[in-house]
């Protein structure tokens, strides 16, 4: 669950009100989920200094309850992820561009509002501090996937070869039968019995590693099993912030981040007249069917 800081730079609070111009704040709104580093470029804006990022970072962290560590090291993580941070709202204040971006590391993530005025960048405040899963719902989907494919590749390439092992044991059989046949002289005297014998016992064990073979690919197929449904509940009481029910699904990783579906939640209207009570979701439901149900009210 995220916590406000409310941290600021003192030295920087903005003396005007917010969204003041409406033409820049179009302008910057262009950018919304974009990388940060990349975003400014696009706009004409100059980089982020370096060196004014470490100082004015380093301050509000010491502030700060200890959370997020404000030693030279940490700063620098925080200083390149943000360069690649999402940019997740914008807005004015005093003609001055104001950005939200979530940047993190590890287990930690942070929003951090950011302010250009007067041609110069500043830290304006840290939002919130947030805990951030390490296993990202998106890089586990992809690679349950692939490992799906490679297993069902495997088995496509083994149960052939598999196959081609019983044809091939079929011919050796059916030629060596030819080669121990009795063959009439012309005394009219056959070959021994024990050819017979011999041909017999080589057909039963083709035959009984033949139906190993077979089984031991039946055997691998069934082990083939098909994805768990997984059901959960959550409780909303009355009062309780949607941050909650979002934080809840990202940890059940129904959704990729609870910032963003806590933002896709307000932009739906839902954070004035969702209804308190127990909602069910399951796993494998999309953004829109989450929202849809989200709406839909509690099942009890």
């Amino acid at each position: 669950m995220s916590r406000v800081i409310g941290y600021t730079n003192g030295d920087m609070a903005p003396a005007g009100p917010i969204g003041g111009n409406t033409l820049i704040h179009s302008f910057i709104s262009e950018v919304i989920h974009q990388p940060f580093g990349h975003a400014i470029h696009k706009i004409g804006l100059p980089d982020f200094p370096k060196q004014t990022f470490l100082l004015e970072m380093g301050q509000i962290l010491c502030d700060a309850d200890g959370t997020v560590a404000d030693d030279h090291k940490t700063l620098v993580k925080l200083w390149r992820s943000l360069q690649r941070g999402e940019i997740i709202a914008t807005n004015v204040w005093d003609d001055a561009p104001l950005f939200y971006v979530r940047v993190g590391f590890g287990s930690a993530g942070l929003v951090i509002r950011l302010i250009h005025k007067t041609t110069e960048w500043h830290v304006e405040s840290v939002i919130s501090v947030y805990h951030r899963p390490l296993a990202d719902y998106r890089l586990w989907r992809r690679a349950s996937l692939a490992a799906v494919v490679i297993l069902a590749a495997g088995l496509g390439f083994g149960l052939p070869k598999l196959a081609a092992t019983a044809e091939h044991l079929h011919l050796v059989t059916g030629a060596l039968q030819r080669l121990t046949t009795p063959v009439t002289a012309s005394t009219g005297s056959t070959t021994p019995t024990s050819a017979h014998s011999a041909t017999g016992d080589i057909g039963a064990s083709t035959t009984q590693l033949t139906t190993t073979l077979a089984g031991s690919a039946s055997s691998a197929s069934r082990h083939v099993t098909m994805p768990v449904r997984h059901t959960w509940s959550f409780a909303l009481e009355q009062g309780m912030p949607l941050f909650d029910l979002a934080q809840f699904l990202a940890n059940h990783r129904l959704v990729p981040n609870a910032t963003n579906f806590d933002m896709a939640m307000t932009q739906n209207g839902m954070d004035s007249d969702v209804q308190p009570g127990t909602y069910r979701f399951h796993s494998g439901m999309s953004q829109a069917a989450l929202l849809q149900d989200i709406k839909n009210g509690p099942v009890s």
